[in-house]
């Protein structure tokens, strides 16, 4: 009797953020910075490995910056 592999749920979509964005990062924590669709910059910080927490900066469109955080590949314990 063979075990089936182990199913991850797929990784959750924040607006404006490509699947893509969630595949392993080359260093457990890093930096990018995006250039939004509107006058604004997104900048996503990937703390630890996994699980792993984003945290989006948006500047711009109204007169604000906001925190925006999402959570990683698995769901965090």
């Amino acid at each position: 009797m063979t075990r089936a592999p182990l199913q991850y749920p797929p990784p959750p979509v924040c607006p404006g953020w490509s699947p893509l964005e969630y595949l392993p990062p080359p260093v457990p924590v890093f930096l990018r910075v995006c250039l939004g669709w509107w006058p604004r910059v997104f900048l996503r910080v990937c703390l630890g490995w996994w699980p792993r927490v984003f945290l989006r900066v948006c500047l711009g469109w109204w007169p604000r910056v906001f925190l925006r955080v999402c959570p990683g590949w698995w769901p965090r314990v």
